[in-house]
């Protein structure tokens, strides 16, 4: 039986896509397990730590959207290319920072060069693939963060016990180079240009997401900036990451806090991440399959907050059972984004959707800022961490009711199941 252009779309698509966001995940939170020993050897105190890992962020927030202008102008795959090789130099640059002030500057280079990446892969898949499917499509790579996460933490903590942390970026920000050759070769610009894609085919796939966009009329970017439901969803994508970014950062540090070592810190910082690969992919599918989006995001984030909570609070009684719901907690918030990233969608299309995904990625991702640093200042002012995460999970409820009140504003024919 032949397969689906669908199908066959995800086949040689998705594999190398994946392995963009597995270099791109090293690159971004390597950093977390590297502090281990990189703080007492450059002088980073907690608070500095944490501006430097949220300083990443900034950049992230003010080049998001210029970025992806450039988007449609340059196409996708190039641009992907071109966010590897900038992102490769810079995370290389990391071993050789010799204080707080060089240890900024890269942190901040790198959010620049990062910024467009993930709309770009966003924007790139709703080239081949209509709602329904991209439901699914995201889901894979949503759950391809945590699980890049889930294999770096154990592969950059064997590489910090074999060599010095500089040599660990250098050896790290490498393979970006090569990654950026495979997506020049393998990824094709456009449906017509796919050669594994037959003529008829070709346009079966382009008929297919004709017709997903056919009652909806496409905008400019400019309609995405000022469109309240894309607003309202950026304020939910900042809520729901709140948590998950402190843990990040600081979850290598926490756990070491309760008695474990360098070694099992970063053993034990994958259970997050694995859990999330694992639940992620299982929401994403279900809620493909019943076309339904919003409670596929409402639950997860209300069971994140209290979840998060709640280990939070164990933290000093029952530090391993803390660590635990912490995971938990993390898994839930990967969950909401699956269902997440398919909503900017219902709201805007056309030239819009780069727009939109790149102001909510961008405004979304300053909790990346927002988290690290309220967790060093909160460390070195109260000397733990559990109350800055309580802090930090209570948004998760007012992301809820952000998907919620969006999911009122949209139109009918796009509404699914709405409380």
């Amino acid at each position: 039986m032949e397969k689906s252009p669908v199908d066959l779309a995800a086949r040689h698509i998705l594999p190398t896509l994946a392995l963009c966001v597995f270099v791109n995940i090293v690159d971004r939170t390597n950093v977390g397990i590297a502090a281990l020993n990189m703080r007492a050897d450059i002088g980073l105190s907690a608070s500095a730590y944490g501006m430097g890992a949220g300083l990443f962020y900034i950049g992230f927030f003010f080049a998001g959207v210029p970025a992806n202008l450039l988007l449609a102008r340059i196409g996708a795959r190039r641009w992907i290319a071109a966010l590897l090789v900038a992102w490769g130099l810079i995370a290389i640059a990391t071993g050789f920072i010799s204080d707080v002030g060089s240890f900024y500057a890269v942190r901040l280079a790198l959010g620049i060069a990062e910024a467009g990446f993930v709309p770009a892969i966003v924007y790139y898949l709703a080239q081949w693939f209509d709602r329904r499917a991209m439901s699914k499509v995201m889901g894979l790579m949503i759950a391809m963060m945590p699980a890049s996460l889930a294999i770096c933490a154990p592969l950059t903590t064997g590489l910090l016990m074999a060599v010095d942390w500089r040599w660990l970026f250098i050896i790290e920000g490498a393979p970006a180079f090569l990654v950026a050759i495979l997506v020049l070769k393998s990824l094709p610009e456009r449906i017509d240009d796919a050669p594994w894609l037959s003529d008829d085919q070709k346009k079966a796939l382009s008929a297919r997401l004709m017709a997903d966009g056919a009652h909806r009329q496409a905008g400019s970017w400019r309609d995405a900036l000022t469109h309240p439901q894309v607003l309202l969803l950026s304020l939910q994508y900042f809520c729901i990451g709140l948590s998950s970014q402190a843990i990040i950062f600081w979850f290598p540090q926490i756990i070491r806090s309760t008695g474990m070592s360098t070694l099992e810190s970063g053993l034990f910082s994958t259970v997050p991440w694995v859990l999330a690969a694992l639940l992620t992919p299982l929401w994403a599918w279900h809620s493909a399959s019943t076309n339904e989006r919003y409670w596929h995001a409402i639950l997860p984030c209300l069971a994140s907050g209290a979840i998060t909570i709640a280990g939070a609070l164990l933290l000093d009684d029952s530090a391993l059972s803390g660590l635990w719901l912490l995971s938990l907690g993390v898994a839930l918030s990967s969950m909401a984004s699956a269902s997440y990233w398919a909503i900017p969608r219902v709201h805007v299309f056309g030239a819009a959707a780069a727009a939109a995904g790149a102001l909510t990625n961008s405004f979304g991702n300053l909790a990346g800022f927002v988290a690290p640093v309220a967790v060093g200042i909160s460390k070195d002012m109260t000397g733990e961490f559990r109350l800055v995460l309580i802090l930090l999970a209570m948004p998760a409820f007012l992301a809820a009711l952000c998907s919620t009140f969006a999911g009122r504003m949209a139109d009918p024919v796009d509404r699914r199941s709405i409380p």
